[in-house]
This record gives structure tokens, C-alpha cells and sequence, in this order.
């Protein structure tokens, strides 16, 4: 996971498919 490289916008977090 790169949570904690990225910010939790809610375009990384559909990427990531996790909501924000």
C-alpha cells in the first residue's frame, strides 16, 4: 500500500479502491 506516500485525495484513493 502507498497510503502513506500518497495524500488521500480521491482520485489515489479510487486508485488504491479505497474511499477517502
Amino acid at each position: 500500500d502507498d497510503e502513506s506516500s500518497k495524500p488521500c485525495d480521491d482520485e489515489e484513493a479510487a486508485t488504491k479502491s479505497n474511499p477517502p
